[in-house]
């Protein structure tokens, strides 16, 4: 990953297309999510928490943290093993660490609501 097709892409200007194309948006602590389709349960805005009984834990997952020195990227890349396109950055390994735990619960939880099954966990523990 270099990261340097999207260096001067504005994260404003990719949330206001993702909106435009259909994708609905919530925030859930620092992450930003975005979703295909609608994950309402009901008119009155319940979410469907019904699959939530059988989800894995964020910290059943691998998570793999290298540093990225190509132009414009410069930093710490996180990735889930297990599901590739949850990726997150930061400035420090201990940043990119804590933001893509905040993206795997966040993408956990909308799995969850979804009834959508995410990959299983390869630790040998969970």
């Amino acid at each position: 990953m270099r990261g340097q097709s999207d260096s001067n892409f504005a994260f404003d200007d990719l949330c206001h297309l993702l909106i435009k194309i259909g994708y609905t948006r919530r925030r859930r602590r620092a992450v930003m999510i975005f979703q295909k389709g609608e994950t309402l349960s009901s008119a009155s805005g319940e979410r469907n928490t019904e699959a939530k009984t059988n989800m894995n834990e964020a910290r059943d997952y691998e998570i793999r943290i290298w540093y990225s020195a190509g132009k414009g990227d410069e930093c710490y890349v996180a990735q889930v093993v297990e599901w590739p396109g949850i990726m997150a950055h930061g400035d420090t390994r201990e940043e990119a660490a804590h933001e893509i735990q905040l993206a795997l619960e966040g993408a956990l939880e909308v799995a969850a609501e979804s009834g959508v099954q995410p990959p299983s966990p390869n630790l040998a523990h969970a």
